[in-house]
């Protein structure tokens, strides 16, 4: 079994990277070279600190002779600060964008001033996140702009979660939905800051007025070729995943037929990669189907089996091309394990078994999550495909296992996989056209 601990990991370690990845071709390489607008600060540092505005956040009585020092510290220093394009300011972005929440808004304790703090926080972000300032400036401002809440979370012993600010929802939404304001550009960066924002919004209660909204944004973003110009295949099948997990929360009780199709679709579109699919997979884990009325059986289960064959024929290909190595001679080594070659000692063959293990758990989570939605036959096929992919999890968690009898259970499980899909039964033409997959199952 894979552990929540484990799976939690490896899905995160995944999402940061491939951010990294396409932040750096968001932000561009000369993106410092450009003329950007700089609001300068109307304070020094040490005046800034003189205010001491964490006092009139927390305490009533000091706010009410002393509230306009919230204005004074924000709008005229620690704001203009995060618009700054000198290269050391840029690399403080996040560090500015912690204490924002951690030393002030998470700390005001007086209700009206952390309702101003808010008001001024959203006013100054929209305008950063709208304008021609870096584009990492810009980054940061849709960033916080999603973090902002209506009612922050408790704890202790009856820990509530925050509820989203529904005015940053509407900012958030706003930038998905322009493609420039005042003749500015919004700046892809913005456009994948606005979608993580906005899947943190889904994930804790979209309000009721920005509802439909949000599912039609997130429904065109999947829908389009190219939903934010200006940027790389691979970065636009990102920005798509994460629409996709917009409507994986939005819809975490059930999703309606369109919703569904939608991410069927996904699921077995080809012109994305393995991992990207195997991300719209992995949402699937966060919906209940049981009382789910848009799911389509016959439709889900194409999904399914249609990546879970097109993962195995993946991993089979890489599993036979390692067997070639290791049987040079090679076969006992284990995993990360030197041997010698000649006069040098040189690394071993690998199987890429942290890769296959994430895909393992992605289909594991897709099918448990689907499965109580479906009818009995439908339930019958996907215990059966659990059950033949159960021998590969146990071996390729175990870590006494070599990496040759991972490729071995590979090349098994690949053949019991395909086979065991293509018995079952093929829904018809016209269903599959409504969620995205004729292609895999029409010969």
């Amino acid at each position: 079994m894979l552990t929540s601990q484990t799976r939690g990991m490896v899905s995160t370690r995944r999402t940061r990277w491939a951010g990294c990845f396409a932040l750096s071709i968001l932000f561009g390489a000369n993106a410092t070279a450009q003329n950007f607008a700089v609001i300068p600060a109307k304070l020094t540092e040490r005046d800034a600190r003189a205010l001491k505005v964490v006092q009139v956040l927390t305490n009533a009585a000091t706010y009410q002779t002393d509230k306009d020092k919230i204005d004074q510290y924000f709008m005229k220093y620690s704001f203009p600060k995060m618009t700054s394009t000198v290269p050391e300011d840029l690399g403080e972005l996040g560090k500015m964008r912690e204490d924002l929440f951690k030393r002030y808004i998470r700390q005001a304790t007086v209700q009206p001033a952390l309702e101003q703090l808010t008001g001024l926080t959203i006013k100054a972000m929209a305008a950063i996140a709208r304008g021609n300032f870096h584009p990492a400036a810009r980054y940061n401002a849709v960033l916080i702009l999603g973090m902002l809440d209506q009612k922050l979370a408790t704890v202790g012993a009856n820990p509530t979660p925050p509820v989203p600010l529904p005015d940053g929802t509407k900012e958030l939404l706003d930038l998905l939905e322009l493609e420039e304001f005042k003749d500015i550009p919004i700046h892809p960066a913005v456009k994948t800051g606005a979608l993580e924002g906005l899947e943190r919004h889904a994930r804790f209660g979209i309000d009721e007025q920005h509802a439909n909204r949000v599912k039609k944004v997130a429904l065109d973003i999947i829908a389009q070729e190219n939903p934010v110009p200006g940027v790389r295949k691979s970065v636009r099948h990102w920005i798509k995943c994460q629409a996709a997990g917009v409507l994986a929360y939005q819809f975490k009780a059930g999703p309606d037929a369109e919703v569904q199709g939608a991410l069927i679709a996904m699921l077995v579109d080809d012109t994305m990669g393995l991992e990207d699919r195997c991300s719209v997979a992995n949402y699937f884990g966060r919906i209940d189907y049981a009382k789910a009325s848009g799911i389509d059986g016959p439709a889900a289960l194409a999904g399914l089996g249609g990546l879970t064959k097109d993962l195995f024929a993946d991993e089979a290909e890489e599993a036979r091309d390692y067997e070639e190595q290791a049987l040079e001679g090679n076969a006992g080594i284990r995993p990360g394990r030197t041997f010698r070659r000649g006069r040098g000692k040189t690394e071993g063959p690998k199987h890429g078994r942290s890769r296959l293990f994430s895909r393992l758990n992605c289909v594991t989570k897709a099918a448990k999550s689907l499965e109580v939605g479906l009818d009995e036959q439908g339930k019958g096929h996907v215990q059966s495909l659990l059950a033949a992919l159960d021998p590969l999890t146990k071996i390729v968690i175990d870590s006494k296992s070599l990496d040759l009898e991972v490729a071995g259970e590979v090349l098994k499980a690949e053949k019991t996989v395909t086979a065991l899909v293509g018995s079952w039964a093929k829904p018809d033409e016209e269903s599959l056209e409504d969620a995205g997959a004729v292609e895999e199952f029409t010969e």
